[in-house]
C-alpha cells in the first residue's frame, strides 16, 4: 500500500469478496447446512441465510413474500433429503419463515410428529 503525499487522503485497499466455493451447486448449500447441524446442533435461519449469500452466493437465496431474504426451495427440498426426520422446524407459533429465531435442529423428546415444530420463540 501506498502511503499518500501530504494532503492527500488514504484509501483503504479494494476488497474483493469471493465465494469459498468458486462454483457452488444447490447440493453443495444443502450439505454445508446438513454439516452445520451435526456440528453445532442447531442452525438459525437467517445465521444460514448471511452465510449462505457469504460463502455460495445470493443465487441460492430469493427475496420472501414478506420480503425477507429466504433460502431457495430447491436447496431446502436438497436438505430435506440429507436428513432423515430426526431434524426438525422450529418456528413461531404464529408460524411463518419470518420469525428472525426460527431454526433447524434434532428432534427432542415431547417434539411433535412430522418436521414442523412450533415454540414461543
Amino acid at each position: 500500500m501506498q502511503h499518500p503525499k501530504p494532503g492527500q487522503k488514504q484509501t483503504p485497499p479494494r476488497v474483493v469478496s469471493k465465494k469459498a466455493h468458486p462454483n457452488p451447486t444447490t447440493s453443495d448449500v444443502a450439505h454445508w447446512m446438513a454439516e452445520e447441524i451435526e456440528r453445532s446442533a442447531i442452525l438459525v435461519q437467517v445465521e444460514a441465510v448471511a452465510e449462505i449469500r457469504r460463502r455460495f452466493g445470493s443465487e441460492f437465496l430469493y427475496i420472501s413474500d414478506v420480503n425477507e431474504w429466504s433460502i431457495d426451495r430447491r436447496v431446502l427440498a436438497e436438505f430435506s433429503s440429507l436428513t432423515d426426520p430426526g431434524i426438525v422446524w422450529v418456528t413461531d407459533l404464529r408460524g411463518g419463515y419470518s420469525c428472525p429465531r426460527a431454526h433447524w435442529r434434532f428432534r427432542r423428546k415431547g417434539d411433535r410428529s412430522g418436521r414442523t415444530q412450533y415454540e414461543n420463540l
